[in-house]
Order: structure tokens, then C-alpha cells, then sequence
């Protein structure tokens, strides 16, 4: 396995180790490369191999006895563990669904470990004839596609083998650019090192062969200082692989000071961005495609004759050549008679914030238009770019006049993320232009600590008569100082009870249901957007605030009872934990409010009884943010997080030490435009609120 650099902390308390690419070697048909990029994942085994279900655990039904069916002996069901193959499901995009095999109409509870597949990003065949596939969906069910196929969102060519090895991120620059930034996997019955292209969402787009014939590859590493790669051929050698060359041709770049117009049309050339690897004189031959004669001057100037009112392009060719006779090529078009598309993009909007929990898709659209040609000879082409603070990420091109882009839920974590939505538009002689909008994420409220509601031990007032309690003790307003009160654990039978609740008279008659009451004082209700609960119980429980049933557990989902038992006994669950949950913080008020929870029996012969309670809520406060977009026409689009009616000061600065205020905006988050100098070198800006 290898971890992918800079995909998590290396502060233990982050609880974030990274993005781990793992080789699993497979059973009797595939070989998987999985990529683990959030805890609790699933890949599969043994009832999953590559991408789809192995027939033979498949069809096998060993119960898990972890995992208690809470329906075993009502109406007929006899099942009192679910098995192995209920817990898991095929990935899917629509709401994974665990149906309990004695009631389809009701799920597997999601106290219980339950899974939905993580596909492998690619496996292949055992064997030696060529079979890779990754995962994709037919409309919203798991579907597997081959690479290099129509369709395919990984291109390359096809292979085999029969022992996934791992391997790891070459983030040098000493290999060829294609192979920078990408993962190399072994195999090593297949004896091959193949570099994996993937986006920064960790989907695969590319599969490139790097070595054939290696020998059997069981672990490779990356030598940071050289950027070599070492492998470890089992059982005779360690091998380096390295980038060498003698001397290298030129770098012949070309550039001209315009690329349309309207005919005659004058070109400056310039050959001023070439350069030699050695360092070596450099000797330039310009053609420029429209039978004129040859020009060996550094920067020449040249003047393009078309046939008046029609587009015409031509190739200039710039030829650099170093003492040694070596060359190297650049060429550029010039189009006379005609201009480039005019693109507008209506969607998505410039400046969207996108959500940082969910991927979002978002429909790609633009108004485009072309003074020569017909809308229907243009070609489009969208990409999306993730920028991850000073690199970016790109994905696909999509050559879809309209189409979707999905956004993953990148950002908010410390680094500076922002996607870029980019269509490019080409006319039929190739000239072409581009328009672009940029996305944010969507940062949520961080959070000023936890406060404390209800402490765990708190003490609560209780009904333990057996008697029928109605509704209204669950209320605000509802007079409990008649019950007795007492600190948490609050029960009876386990002998660690601080207070000890009456059960009745009989122990083959105990009270089914008994009945908790705690005020609790809150300030700023509208503040809080997450109120987290633990809760120790045996057997059942519902919880009420302020009156509104805020979570029931261990019971039935249907209308309940003072006599209706808990669903199971939760000894079979351990009675001893504290099962944690969220609640919603709108039925906070500010001021007084009541938390109200009835524990509930398995039966009247059951045990013992446990309760006990803590509640915290986190408190909202806005995650500042200032972010910049360049627009068109040398302006700068601002937007910022702000209280409304509060007024602010959006001052520019060009060495950080002196500011000058350039707009002011008392509705604070709005978007402030303005004028940038023509002066080159960086602008800083910053919003401070007006005392």
C-alpha cells in the first residue's frame, strides 16, 4: 500500500493519516487496486472480487452473530441473526437500502455494522489475456466498463495478472512529465510497473505502462533526492530506474504579438522564450506558410495577404538549432479574416459556493456565438480544475456543447481549494477561445466549543408507579415536583445504580415503562447548530424536547405505549454502552427547556433497568473567508463572509505595508467590484469592519 502525499496530517490528533492506495491481491478471477479515502470502508471480501459479487459467498449464508435481527420471533420470523451478504450492499447512487429479510418494509438497523461496497478504482484479469475494467453506473446501479473503451473514463490499453502488489506516488520531476504526479502499481506474477493517472478526488482517468519484464515486483519506493524509483525484483535484485539523456534538442517556442485579424495582417514573431538544455547558441529559421520566402532573424516581422472578407489560416513554423545540429519545432496559426467565438457561460454562476458535505453537479451551459461561422460548427469542450493551494488538479475534457460537471466536497480543512469551470470554444479553421467561472466551497460554521446541557450523572426527576403518564409530562410547562428526584444511573438489578427506581411489586410483573424529566437553561438558542447526545439504556428509550419527540432507540417505530416493550433486550446489544446520536438543535429556546425520556422494558420479567443522560450542544460561529476572481476587463471580483447591517472597508495594498481603501459595503457577504491598476506584480487585499 502507499499513501498519497499530502492527502491527510501527520498530528495524530487530526484523526486524518490520508488517501491509501492499496494492491489486493485476488481469489480465483481479479486482482483489485483500492484506494481507501474514508474510514469504515468496506471493500468487499470475501463476497465482492474486483468490481462485482464472487457467485460462490455469494450464494453462502452464514449469519453474522454480531448482528441480532430484532424481528426474530414476531410474526413468523425465525432468522435471529442477519447474514453476512444482508449487511453488505452493491455500491449504488441511490439510497443504499438494507431490507430485513423477515419485513422488507423495514431495515436493518443502523446500530449494526452495515456497508455499502467500495469498488476497486480498476482490477484485471488472472491470466494472460488482457482484461481491465473500472466501475461506473447504468443510470443509478454499479456497472463496470472496460479501459480504453467508448466511454470509458480511464483510457489506456488493457493487461493481466495475478498478484497486486502496491506500490507509490512519484511527486518528482526527474521522470518525463507523464509520468509526474501519478501512481506506480506492480504486479508480480505479471512482472510489469504501470503508472495509474488519477484526479485529486481519487478517481482514475489513465492507466500508462512504464515497465514490461521487470521480474516479480514485491515493493517499490521513490528516492526523494533524485527522484529514482527502486524496486524490488523477488528473489534476485534491487533494480533503479532513472531518467537519463546526452545531449537534448532544443526548446523551440514560438509567439507572435496577435493571432487574428482582418487582412493585410502584420505579425510580430518572437523567439525570445526558446532555450537549449546545455545551454548552447541557438540558430532560428522561420517559415511562414503562405510561400513567401524564409527568415533566419531572431524576430521577424511579416505581413499576411488574404483574399478580402475570407478566413484564412496559416502555419509559421520556427525551427531553433544548436551548435551540435540538433533541433527542435514550434508552430503557431495565424488566422486572417476571422475572430474567435464569444462565450458567455450561464451555468454554474461565477462565485457559487459549493457544498463541502455532498458532491454536487452542476449543469455546464453558455450562450456562444461567432461572426463567421454557424453555431452548429463550433466545438465545445468544458474541463474542471481542481486548485489545491499552489498546484491544480484537471480532469476530463468533455466535448458536450451542454453537459454536467460534478464537484466533490473538497475544502474547509486548512489548504485554500477552489474549482475552475472552463469551456472552450473552436471555430472550424481551429481558432479558438475560453471563458471561465470559479467555484468555492462552502464553509460551514466552525464552532466556539462545546457547552454542556445536560451533564452525564445530572440529577432528574422520575415516575416509577407503572402508571400510564399520557403526554403532557413531556412538555415545557408540565409540574413534575410532585416525582422524586435523583441523581444518574438512575435503575434497578446491576448494582451500580446512584438511585435506585421502583419496579413494582412483583418480580414477574415489573412496570414496563418509567419516566424521566431535566430543566436545563439555554442562552442564544438560534446560536447552536448541533446538539450531540450520549445515552446509556436498557432496554429502550425515546427522547423528547421541550415536548417534540427528538429520538426513540431500541423501539418501535410506530405508535408506542406505557405497555409496549422495548424491540429487544439490550443485553444482547451490551446494556453498558453509551450509544451516541444528534439531535435537532431547533427545538432549543432560549431560556427554560426540558428534556423528557422514557425507558422502556423487553418484558415484564426483564432484569434490570439503566439511565443515564448527557447533552451538548456546539455553538455556530461563522468561518471567515475573503476570496478574489479575476475578471475580464483588469477587475476584481471580492466576496467575504459578514454580519448584515454591520459596515466594512475593502482596502488593496501592493507591499503589505501600506492600504488604501478602494470600496465600502455595509451588507456584509455581497460582491464589491473594482478596478485594478495596469501595474504588474501582486495586489493584496483584506476587509476589516468599520469601528
Amino acid at each position: 500500500m502507499a499513501l498519497r502525499p499530502d492527502s491527510g496530517s501527520t498530528n495524530p490528533g487530526d484523526a486524518r493519516p490520508g488517501v491509501i492506495y492499496i494492491g489486493d491481491v485476488g481469489y480465483g478471477t481479479w486482482e483489485e487496486l483500492n484506494v481507501c479515502d474514508q474510514p469504515g470502508q468496506n471493500f468487499g471480501w470475501p463476497l465482492y472480487e474486483g468490481l462485482q459479487g464472487e457467485a460462490g459467498y455469494m450464494n453462502a449464508s452464514p449469519a453474522n452473530r454480531d448482528a441480532p435481527n430484532p424481528l426474530n420471533g414476531t410474526g413468523g420470523c425465525a432468522q435471529q441473526y442477519f447474514l453476512f451478504r444482508e449487511l453488505l450492499v452493491q455500491d449504488t447512487l441511490n439510497t443504499p437500502s438494507w431490507p430485513n429479510p423477515c419485513n422488507t418494509s423495514q431495515q436493518v438497523p443502523a446500530t449494526l455494522h452495515r456497508f455499502v461496497h467500495r469498488r476497486p478504482s480498476i482490477d484485471w484479469r488472472h491470466g494472460s489475456t488482457p482484461d481491465a475494467r473500472t466501475g461506473v453506473y447504468s443510470g443509478n446501479n454499479a456497472a463496470v466498463v472496460q479501459i480504453g473503451a467508448l466511454g470509458s473514463p480511464v483510457s489506456g490499453s488493457m493487461f493481466s495478472g495475478n498478484s497486486s502488489t502496491g506500490g507509490a506516488w512519484y511527486t518528482n520531476t526527474s521522470f518525463p512529465p507523464q509520468f509526474r504526479n501519478t501512481y506506480f502499481h506492480a504486479d508480480y506474477v505479471g512482472q510489469w510497473i504501470r503508472s495509474f493517472v488519477f484526479t485529486a478526488s481519487n478517481r482514475p482517468t489513465a492507466v500508462q505502462t512504464f515497465a514490461s519484464n521487470a521480474g516479480g515486483v514485491v515493493a517499490l519506493a521513490i528516492e526523494p533526492a533524485t527522484g529514482h524509483l527502486y524496486y524490488v525484483a523477488w528473489t534476485a535484485t534491487l533494480q533503479r530506474v532513472r531518467y537519463t539523456a546526452a545531449n537534448q534538442p532544443p526548446i523551440a517556442v514560438a509567439n507572435s504579438d496577435r493571432f487574428f485579424g482582418a487582412a493585410p495582417l502584420t505579425v510580430q514573431f518572437s523567439s525570445a522564450a526558446s532555450s537549449d538544455p546545455e545551454g548552447q547558441p541557438l540558430e532560428y529559421r522561420w517559415t511562414f506558410g503562405d510561400g513567401t520566402a524564409a527568415s533566419t532573424n531572431a524576430n521577424p516581422s511579416h505581413t499576411f495577404s488574404a483574399p478580402a472578407g475570407v478566413p484564412t489560416n496559416y502555419i509559421v513554423t520556427l525551427v531553433a538549432t544548436d551548435v551540435m545540429g540538433l533541433s527542435g519545432t514550434n508552430r503557431v496559426t495565424i488566422f486572417a479574416n476571422n475572430t474567435p467565438p464569444i462565450i458567455t457561460i450561464t451555468s454554474p454562476v461565477d462565485g457559487t459556493l459549493y457544498s463541502v458535505s455532498n458532491s454536487t453537479t452542476y449543469a455546464c451551459s453558455a450562450n456562444v456565438s461567432d461572426a463567421e461561422h454557424a453555431r452548429s460548427e463550433l466545438r465545445c469542450a468544458w474541463q474542471t480544475i481542481l486548485h489545491h493551494d499552489d498546484h491544480q488538479h484537471p480532469e476530463p475534457v468533455d466535448t458536450n456543447c451542454t453537459t454536467t460537471t460534478v464537484i466533490s466536497p473538497t475544502g474547509c480543512d486548512g489548504p485554500t481549494y477552489y474549482y475552475r469551470v472552463i469551456l472552450t470554444v473552436t471555430d472550424p479553421l481551429g481558432l479558438s477561445a475560453t471563458n471561465q467561472v470559479r467555484l468555492y466551497p462552502s464553509c460551514p460554521a466552525t464552532n466556539a466549543g462545546p457547552v454542556t446541557l445536560i451533564a452525564a450523572g445530572a440529577q432528574w426527576r422520575y415516575l416509577d408507579n407503572g402508571s400510564n403518564a399520557g403526554t403532557a409530562w413531556r412538555g415545557l410547562t408540565f409540574n413534575d415536583s410532585s416525582w422524586p428526584a435523583g441523581p444518574a444511573e438512575l435503575g434497578y438489578g446491576d448494582q451500580d445504580e446512584e438511585t435506585e427506581v421502583s419496579y413494582g411489586l412483583s418480580l414477574n410483573n415489573k412496570y414496563i415503562t418509567t419516566y424521566f424529566r431535566h430543566p436545563f437553561m439555554v442562552t442564544n438558542a438560534a446560536d447552536y447548530d448541533r446538539l450531540n447526545i450520549r445515552l446509556l439504556r436498557d432496554d429502550g428509550a425515546v427522547v423528547y424536547v421541550n415536548g417534540s419527540e427528538a429520538w426513540r432507540n431500541n423501539r418501535p417505530t410506530n405508535t408506542i405505549t406505557y405497555t409496549t416493550p422495548a424491540s429487544t433486550n439490550a443485553a444482547e446489544t451490551n446494556e453498558t454502552f453509551w450509544i451516541s446520536s444528534t439531535l435537532n438543535p431547533a427545538l432549543l429556546r432560549d431560556g427554560t427547556n426540558v428534556v423528557a425520556v422514557e425507558i422502556h422494558q423487553s418484558g415484564p420479567m426483564s432484569s434490570d433497568i439503566s439511565f443515564n443522560l448527557e447533552l451538548v450542544g456546539l455553538q455556530a460561529v461563522p468561518q471567515p473567508f475573503l476570496r478574489a476572481s479575476l475578471l475580464s476587463g483588469g477587475r476584481v471580483r471580492l466576496s467575504f463572509h459578514g454580519d448584515g447591517g454591520t459596515a466594512y472597508v475593502t482596502e488593496a495594498s501592493t507591499n503589505l505595508s501600506q492600504w488604501s481603501a478602494v470600496a465600502t459595503n455595509s451588507a456584509g457577504g455581497a460582491i464589491d467590484y473594482m478596478d485594478v491598476s495596469a501595474s504588474n506584480g501582486q495586489r493584496f487585499f483584506r476587509v476589516r469592519q468599520v469601528q
